[in-house]
């Protein structure tokens, strides 16, 4: 018997990839009663310190990450917002928001920062992911993330049809602009991020961002 209180995870792994899952099963407090729930349509269940990703084997998991790598998000996401709406350009969206880049098999990416552009903004369902790419898009690098994987990301991200994907790195206190056109510029410690042409006017100094 389990103490009170206490819930029982049980997920059945995708053999391919140890960390998926496709049913997730707890009993519920009230009734005792287990409940049988589609992972990929109810993927806030995983396991304790990662959060849900839905690729291509379903739903994998990437880490959740301390303060400084969200509070760099949150300062570029206010930075990006300033601009965005101040000249009406779109919106900023954050970590919780979820795109939908490829389907059959279904991958829903959710960026750390991202940006949709004015024309785009009305396509956002009020339920649900977007079932496109956004404009720009910013990944926070974190320490355990491998470099294989975050390219595979922005290969992604490009694919879909993003303009714009920034790589900020804390650790290196660098940066990469990837562009859709196959361009890739180095940002160095002392550098600027420059939106352009997805967002005119707007660039902002890499030391802001990290500081």
């Amino acid at each position: 018997m389990m103490p009170e209180g206490v819930g029982l995870a049980i997920l059945r792994p995708n053999p391919l990839t140890p960390y998926s899952a496709r049913i997730i099963v707890w009993p519920c407090p009230l009734t005792r009663w287990p409940i049988f729930l589609r992972l990929r349509s109810f993927c806030g269940w995983t396991r304790p310190g990662r959060r849900p990703s839905s690729g291509a084997d379903g739903c994998s998991f990437a880490s959740l990450q301390a303060r400084g790598h969200g509070s760099i998000a949150a300062r570029l996401a206010y930075l990006l917002a300033d601009h965005v709406y101040r000249n009406n350009l779109g919106v900023v969206c954050g970590q919780d928001t979820g795109f939908k880049i490829e389907s059959d098999p279904d991958t829903v990416r959710a960026p750390d920062v991202a940006v949709v552009c004015r024309a785009r903004v009305g396509l956002i369902p009020s339920r649900g992911y977007a079932a496109f790419a956004p404009d720009l898009v910013a990944e926070i690098v974190s320490p355990d993330d491998r470099p294989g994987e975050v390219l595979t990301k922005v290969g992604q991200w490009i694919d879909a049809g993003t303009m714009l994907v920034w790589v900020i790195d804390p650790s290196r206190v660098e940066a990469r602009t990837y562009r859709d056109d196959g361009g890739l510029t180095m940002v160095s410690s002392d550098g600027l991020l420059d939106a352009s042409p997805v967002l005119p006017g707007f660039t902002c100094a890499l030391a802001e961002v990290l500081r």
